[in-house]
């Protein structure tokens, strides 16, 4: 694939949705139910939050994607062939916790995007890059139902918004610190809910390294040394903190810290406010955000968890600066 380099980057509002393109799809869900073990006991301190803040979900997972509301996909614990593993489609259930459902396709990463989040793309072997054609969370989805398109470019991170697709390539940047990063505008034909074909009209390369990709109202990006950069007003500014992963979506920012961490849990879970990176007593190994704000993580063990945030009485900020204190305070 090549790429144009770009000093900067205009964000013309584009109406976007889907990748389509022609190509072999994933390889089809075997028809194993996401694993219903429980991640191995952990220790209170290394739990995520404290009783009432977060929700424990049924099942196993290592990686997780999250739109509006309660559009969540993970890929599951039991390892395919060449790194990927079985796609699995949240179900909500009213107060109750819900269920992760199989959706067809495998892979190590996914994104969701587009009008009403409803575009798909999963990183598949050596880093291709697939789309479903549409009807994700229209209807229940029975394993194998969902299509699924190759899309001309590899990565191995992927974030999508709105408007425009973001990747880190599976190119070696210049220096040491990660990739080449890229972005895609596309243009989309809206024909129906959850039909909207789509074309790429053009990739803008960045210059800038990176290991993982992040898009809420501004692209996020860290390298391999934990740096943190966002874009904007056309510049890359580097934000004070250091991760191992990062989430956004809208003006919600989540990352993973750097730290060395002593809980089995992973790394500290920590969100990014205008004083900078609160801690939330939470600890992951990977999370995503919806567009409400609420975080969702899967622990070092492969545990899932949700935090609805409007479920706290009283601020925000002021609810994670206690949970962080009594995690603390715990033997």
């Amino acid at each position: 694939m090549k790429l144009a380099a770009v000093p900067s980057i205009s964000r013309a509002a584009v109406a976007v949705a889907m990748l389509l393109s022609t190509g072999i799809a994933p390889a089809q869900s075997t028809g194993h139910s996401l694993s219903a073990r429980s991640a191995a006991p952990v220790s209170p301190a290394g739990e995520l939050g404290v009783a009432g803040a977060w929700e424990r979900l049924p099942g196993c997972a290592r990686n997780i994607a999250a739109g509006t509301a309660d559009q969540v996909i993970v890929t599951g614990c039991e390892p395919r062939a060449s790194a990927v593993r079985d796609l699995f489609r949240y179900e909500a259930a009213g107060s109750s916790p819900g269920r992760f459902v199989p959706m067809g396709g495998q892979a190590s990463a996914v994104a969701i995007g587009g009008p009403d989040s409803q575009g798909v793309w999963a990183i598949g072997p050596q880093g291709q890059v697939f789309a479903s054609t549409g009807g994700v969370f229209d209807k229940p989805t029975a394993a194998g139902t969902v299509s699924w398109v190759r899309v001309d470019f590899s990565a191995t991170s992927i974030a999508a918004g709105p408007d425009s697709v973001w990747i880190v390539t599976t190119r070696p940047h210049v220096s040491p610190y990660g990739n080449v990063a890229a972005y895609g505008r596309l243009q989309c034909d809206v024909v129906g809910r959850g039909a909207t074909p789509c074309r790429v009209t053009g990739w803008s390369e960045l210059p800038i390294a990176a290991a993982q990709v992040a898009l809420g109202d501004e692209p996020w990006i860290v390298d391999t040394q934990g740096t943190i950069q966002r874009l904007s007003a056309g510049r890359w500014q580097t934000v004070p903190g250091c991760a191992r992963a990062i989430a956004a979506r809208g003006a919600h920012v989540w990352i993973l810290s750097c730290g060395a961490s002593t809980q089995p849990g992973g790394q500290e879970v920590l969100q990014w406010t205008r004083q900078g990176w609160a801690p939330t007593g939470g600890y992951g190994q990977a999370l995503a955000v919806d567009s409400r704000g609420d975080p969702w993580v899967v622990d070092a063990q492969g545990g899932i968890w949700h935090q609805r945030r409007q479920r706290h009485p009283q601020p925000f900020s002021t609810v994670l600066s206690d949970q962080h204190r009594s995690s603390k305070e715990r033997p």
